[in-house]
């Protein structure tokens, strides 16, 4: 099917796995939040998701920003200076953890503290690779959930999901969620 768009590729060298384009790709994505947000929610999907890593690492550890293989992107961002936006939540579907030897530091250490929603297919390939990127989120304070629908690489079918993802920003007063708000059909359940 397709057209199928790619944020990077990713290419084997000496030292190990590399993205192509990804600094330029995390360039893209700041640019766009500092134009158009903030965002409550960060969403990314197969490898959306492990931009939307990337990015959440990035601004939980802005420091990193001056680093390879960031260093090319201008100024070097501070803790009080955060180089984007932050978002309430992050969702990430059909993802895997990051590869590219150059973000090993960048993902190492605590897990992230975002709030999280990881929406895995029991048929995808992807599967047990998502339940590593799972591992890197802090569930410290319910603050991750981990969805499993019958699928495989995709976006869940169905409600259930919608409605789980709902239930869990409005349990931690995320996105300015209300328990009694009525659901939208057209935008998935969630209004």
């Amino acid at each position: 099917d397709g057209p199928f768009h790619e944020w990077w590729d990713a290419i084997e060298t000496e030292e190990g796995q590399e993205y192509t384009g990804m600094p330029e790709a995390v360039a893209h994505v700041q640019a766009h939040i500092a134009e158009s947000g903030p965002f409550d929610m960060l969403i990314g999907f197969s490898q959306g998701a492990m931009l939307a890593t990337i990015l959440t690492s990035l601004l939980e550890k802005p420091t990193h920003m001056g680093q390879p293989p960031f260093d090319s992107m201008g100024d070097v961002a501070t803790a009080e200076q955060p180089p984007f936006s932050p978002w309430k939540l992050v969702v990430l579907v059909g993802g895997m953890e990051p590869r590219d030897h150059r973000l090993t530091e960048l993902l190492s250490g605590e897990p992230l503290q975002t709030p999280s929603v990881h929406m895995r297919g029991e048929k995808d390939t992807l599967f047990e690779p998502g339940a590593r990127l799972l591992k890197r989120y802090s569930d410290q304070d319910g603050r991750r959930l981990d969805i499993v629908h019958k699928g495989g690489h995709a976006f869940p079918r169905g409600r259930e999901a919608y409605e789980q993802l709902r239930e869990f920003a409005a349990e931690r007063g995320l996105l300015g969620f209300d328990e009694d708000r009525e659901t939208d059909e057209t935008n998935g359940g969630l209004s």
